[in-house]
């Protein structure tokens, strides 16, 4: 069931990612303040993050910004 109020289904929504629990997604809300300010961190920024380690950090990275092929 998707949350209704606003903080709630950002977390929800950054929780989805590969690796990425409901207490690293609070963290990463935390540092970023939006969903947009996440995706465009880079790998050094995202490490910075507890929890978030440089193999995560390069997986997000990458997910967040390799372009999709058909």
């Amino acid at each position: 069931k998707k949350p209704k109020d606003i903080k709630k289904l950002q977390e929800h929504i950054i929780s989805r990612f590969p690796g990425v629990s409901t207490k690293i997604s609070k963290r990463i809300l935390e540092k970023f303040k939006t969903i947009k300010e996440f995706s465009e961190a880079t790998e050094e920024e995202l490490t910075r993050v507890d929890g978030i380690g440089k193999s995560l950090a390069k997986k997000l990275h990458k997910l967040l910004n390799e372009r999709y092929v058909e």
